[in-house]
C-alpha cells in the first residue's frame, strides 16, 4: 500500500494508518523515511521553518512509532527502520533544525530498540548521504559536485538505501538491532 501524507500531520498520519490498518490489520513493518530541511542559518530561521524541519523530521516518525509498537508488541514481532541522515553524525551548515532532528532519530532508534526488544521488535536506522533525487536536481543542484568527494566517487540512488531497509527488515538481520547503518558511499570521511 502506498499513501502520501505530511509527517508533520499527526491528522494525516492518523488516517493513513486508518486506512493501514483497516486494508492489513496489524502493521508489522515501519519505514521512517521523511525529510525536510529549511537551509538557513540557525540565526535567520523563523520559529515556523523550525518546527516544520523538526516535526517531520523527528516528531513524525516518533508519533508514527508510538501509534504502531503498541500492536507490534502484542504480536511479538515487528520492524522499524528510521531513515536518519549522516547529517546527524557530521558538522554542516545552514541544516541545524535537519542535523538536530536527524541526530535525535538515530537516539530514538536505540531507545526504542532497547526499550522492545524484549517484546520482540527491531528498530534500526539507515543514515543516507547524497542520494540523487529529484531533490538534487531541482532544489540543490550544488551537491552534484560531492560525488568526486565520496570513496566510491558516486552519489547513492534511491536504490542503494532501499537494498539497506529490505535487509533491516528481513529475517537475514534478525540479530541487529539498534543500530544505524551509514549509506553514503564513504561521503561522511570527507576532508
Amino acid at each position: 500500500m502506498g499513501a502520501l501524507m505530511d509527517a508533520g500531520d499527526r491528522g494525516q498520519i492518523d488516517e493513513v494508518l486508518g486506512a493501514a490498518r483497516e486494508r492489513f490489520g496489524i502493521v508489522d513493518v515501519l519505514v521512517n523515511n521523511a525529510a525536510v530541511n529549511a537551509l538557513n542559518p540557525v540565526g535567520d530561521m523563523t520559529p515556523e521553518e523550525w518546527d516544520w524541519a523538526v516535526g517531520v523530521n523527528l516528531s513524525g516518525p516518533w508519533y508514527l512509532c508510538r501509534a504502531l509498537l503498541p500492536a507490534m508488541a502484542d504480536q511479538g514481532w515487528g520492524s522499524i527502520v528510521n531513515i536518519t541522515s549522516v547529517a546527524g553524525w557530521i558538522h554542516g551548515t545552514n541544516e541545524g533544525p535537519y542535523a538536530g532532528a536527524k541526530a535525535a532519530l538515530h537516539q530514538l532508534t536505540r531507545t526504542i530498540a532497547t526499550e522492545y526488544g524484549p517484546k520482540g521488535i527491531r528498530c534500526n536506522g539507515v543514515a543516507p548521504g547524497i542520494i540523487h533525487t529529484w531533490f538534487v536536481d531541482a532544489k540543490a543542484p550544488q551537491l552534484l559536485d560531492e560525488a568526486p568527494k565520496t570513496p566510491v566517487r558516486r552519489l547513492g540512488t534511491p536504490e542503494d538505501i532501499a537494498n539497506v531497509v529490505a535487509w533491516l527488515v528481513s529475517d537475514e538481520s534478525s540479530f541487529v538491532t539498534g543500530e544505524t547503518i551509514n549509506a553514503s558511499g564513504g561521503w561522511y570521511m570527507r576532508p
